[in-house]
């Protein structure tokens, strides 16, 4: 075979931009680059982007800017809300429920968790079907967080969130609930915005 071209399987992890992103990033690195916490003009200029981009997001979530956050990554977003999750409830140290196929970031950061006191429950996953019963049973009014994906980032499974929902709604109702949307978020974006375009 003379064929020598790349075949790229690691999509799911990172995919090739748009051209249309790699010039709106190029254009933003150029004109506004400034520090947008610095009171100047460069500044001021960063700060308005960064607000709009703030405003875009909450829109297309149905949420208030205030609420968005933005960081670096899925990694530093799910240890983020996790710890600040756990941290909210500091003075309870009550369960965590998660499945056993998180992402390490999840899997971590509730193991550091477990060092400091806190109560882990795992719900198994076979053959691509998170054990409901089980998490039934593992839920309990204590529970203070239940973390799962919504698409499991290597084997594809997806999680019944609307199960997932019902079970916490029923068993502990005012359990936070933290949902890993990263691989499905970044494929539907993939597959279905060109830049500049709401979602």
């Amino acid at each position: 075979m003379t064929d020598t071209s790349e075949i790229y399987l690691d999509n799911a992890a990172s995919t090739e931009p748009y051209p249309e992103v790699i010039e709106a990033v190029a254009a933003t690195m150029r004109e506004t680059y400034g520090n947008p916490s610095s009171p100047h003009q460069k500044g001021a200029a960063a700060k308005a982007m960064l607000e709009a981009s703030r405003q875009t997001v909450a829109d297309a979530l149905g949420a208030l800017p205030e609420e968005v956050f933005f960081t670096s990554g899925g990694t530093e977003a799910n240890n983020l809300a996790i710890t600040g999750a756990c941290l909210a409830h500091k003075d309870q140290k009550g369960q965590i429920i998660t499945s056993s196929l998180e992402h390490p970031s999840v899997t971590k950061t509730i193991r550091g968790l477990k060092r400091d006191g806190w109560d882990a429950s795992y719900i198994d996953v076979q053959r691509g079907r998170l054990d409901l019963e089980q998490m039934a049973r593992a839920v309990q009014a204590s529970t203070i967080l239940i973390s799962m994906m919504y698409v499991q980032n290597e084997l594809g499974y997806i999680y019944p969130l609307n199960e997932i929902v019902g079970i916490r709604d029923h068993r502990a109702e005012r359990a936070l609930l933290h949902i890993d949307a990263v691989r499905p978020l970044a494929s539907w974006m993939c597959g279905h915005m060109r830049w500049g375009q709401s979602f």
